[in-house]
């Protein structure tokens, strides 16, 4: 219905004043888009604006029902202060949903580092000591991955004491269900080593299995799992030793410059406990500088096999001072 100025002025003044709100409850809540239309002659429409458009809008009114006016009748359009609330409201949330996944979108799910440790010495007898490293990560809200590798050469007088590789890759699946993210997840991982001086020079360790999160905020995390698997020993004593697996993972960031993780993976032969593998590791990393993509690194690896073979300890322990790059 569109209805002349005219008309609304005699309605009004005949039956309602919309001008002071009295043709509505007071305990009324208004509508998600309610409005207060004045008119150039001084009257005023109050209802739900349906229609805003150039040359004419639509209210649906409680007195008048649905109301279409001219814009060149129409003096200035208010909306109520609750409506205007939830307008802003609603603006800023959009605007900071968009902004997360602007930023979701703009940063790389991937990350990574290289990382450098060397020694040299000449005094009474002559020793070198290299250890190269890369590491990459590849984490979204579902998955993990995580894969590394580690050159570890020494020199004593010349003569080689120590040259090995260790190489690990682990992906992890994390659970959901309709309230969002789970403590449970699963896992594969495999750990492929080559040594010069081991009896077994080249061995793989696959497992995979379940894990629960005991901890997992924005600056600590702490798995524990469980699984089962093998050691693949070969190139001089061959055989497949199945295992299970009990690990433990954690990492803390210690401040916007510095992190520890660490982990510790026990891995018993199912038919002898006694026979058995343990890694323990951990690496410190700190940044030279704010915001620096070089750090400062510490780690500690020890590899101990409990049945190493005629003429050897069992025991491998790395510990490494060095420099790393971030990217």
């Amino acid at each position: 219905m569109r209805l002349a100025p005219s008309f609304i002025s005699a309605f009004l003044f005949a039956s309602i004043t919309l001008q002071s709100g009295s043709a509505f409850s007071q305990d009324a809540e208004p509508a998600s888009n309610e409005a207060v239309i004045a008119l150039k002659n001084g009257d005023r429409v109050q209802g739900e604006l349906t229609d805003d458009g150039k040359d004419e809008i639509t209210v649906v009114s409680p007195v008048f029902g649905t109301v279409t006016l001219d814009r060149d009748q129409i003096d200035d359009i208010t909306m109520l202060s609750g409506s205007d609330e939830e307008a802003e409201a609603k603006k800023k949330a959009a605007a900071a949903a968009d902004a997360v996944a602007a930023a979701e979108k703009a940063k790389s799910p991937w990350s990574g580092s290289v990382n450098l440790g060397l020694t040299y010495s000449d005094n009474s007898s002559t020793n070198l000591t290299l250890n190269l490293g890369a590491s990459a990560k590849r984490e979204t809200k579902e998955t993990v991955l995580t894969m590394s590798a580690q050159y570890f050469y020494s020199e004593d007088e010349e003569e080689v004491t120590d040259n090995d590789v260790i190489a690990n890759i682990d992906q992890t699946w994390i659970m959901f269900d309709e309230n969002g993210q789970l403590p449970w997840s699963y896992f594969a991982q495999g750990t492929y080593q080559w040594d010069q001086f081991e009896n077994w020079e080249q061995r793989v360790s696959p497992y995979a299995g379940i894990g629960y999160a005991l901890e997992r905020t924005e600056n600590l995390t702490v798995d524990l799992r469980f699984g089962g698997g093998g050691t693949w020993q070969y190139e001089g004593n061959d055989g497949f030793t199945t295992q299970l697996l009990f690990e433990v993972n954690t990492s803390w960031t210690i401040d916007d410059r510095s992190s520890l993780t660490g982990a510790v993976k026990f891995a018993p032969n199912v038919s002898d406990f006694q026979d058995y593998l343990l890694t323990v590791s951990a690496v410190y990393k700190t940044q030279l500088m704010k915001d620096s993509p070089l750090t400062f690194n510490v780690s500690f690896l020890n590899i101990y096999d409990s049945d190493p073979g005629v003429g050897e300890n069992g025991n491998d322990l790395k510990l490494v001072l060095g420099l790393g790059y971030n990217f």
